[in-house]
């Protein structure tokens, strides 16, 4: 979902500036946005998306959910989003068929407080 080897000579704030440009107008430029995000790893996607926020007082992934959708809307998603955030939506989407449970409901609440602390602190 991210590259191993950072872009040297990447800027968020041309990033974002990018970004805003590919899905602006009649349809997305999907190329423009795949050549960012399959080159950035976790730490500039998070610089790219705070410089979107910073730039035009929008969050990133509301652009892409209004501007994408299907196979390649989930997969930007996954791209741009912190991959534990993203694992943490899908964990508890698929916990919700165990949530009436004492089980499922003790699983639910370690990997959510795992989750947050992880994001908060990292």
């Amino acid at each position: 979902m991210t590259t191993l080897i950072a872009a040297k000579d990447s800027s968020s704030i041309e990033d974002a500036e990018n970004i805003r440009k590919a899905c602006k107008g009649f349809g997305t430029d999907e190329a423009v946005l795949i050549s960012i995000l399959a080159h950035r790893n976790v730490a500039q996607k998070k610089l790219v998306r705070m410089a979107y926020e910073e730039l035009y007082q929008e969050d990133l992934i509301q652009q892409f959910k209004s501007e994408l959708s299907g196979s390649f809307e989930v997969k930007t998603l996954q791209f741009i989003a912190i991959v534990f955030a993203y694992l943490q939506n899908e964990i508890t989407s698929s916990l919700s068929f165990y949530a009436h449970t004492w089980m499922g409901m003790n699983i639910f609440v370690e990997i959510n407080f795992a989750l947050a602390n992880w994001l908060a602190n990292g």
